[in-house]
């Protein structure tokens, strides 16, 4: 029989807030935003590519049941047409600029 570990939430907690965790989650966030911004010029999308931000921080744990508080980053884009862009509209063909970059990332790693 296989044995059983429980980690507690202290631990939890101490491990998910590291330094080398944050450096590693922080680390996708760094090296997806290049890439978004690539493809975004290769398909002539310049003020997408222009508006690719980075940001992070740590989630509140208001909606875990451990309340534990956890870090994130996530790659932004604030052009005003990045939603039709990236799912397609009635104006602009579909281009899943995004969706391509965490593809390629994916495929990469």
């Amino acid at each position: 029989m296989g044995t059983t570990v429980k980690v507690g939430q202290d631990l939890l907690s101490q491990v998910i807030a590291s330094p080398k965790v944050r450096a590693g989650i922080r680390s996708v966030a760094d090296d997806l935003a290049p890439s978004v911004r690539r493809i975004a010029l290769e398909v002539g999308a310049v003020a997408y590519a222009e508006s690719v931000v980075r940001e992070g921080g740590t989630r509140p744990g208001t909606k875990s049941v451990e309340h534990i508080r956890r870090p994130y980053e996530r790659v932004l884009i604030t052009a005003r047409d990045a939603a039709a862009r990236e799912w397609g509209d009635v104006n602009v063909q579909k281009q899943a600029i995004l969706a391509r970059a965490i593809a390629a990332a994916g495929a990469a790693s």
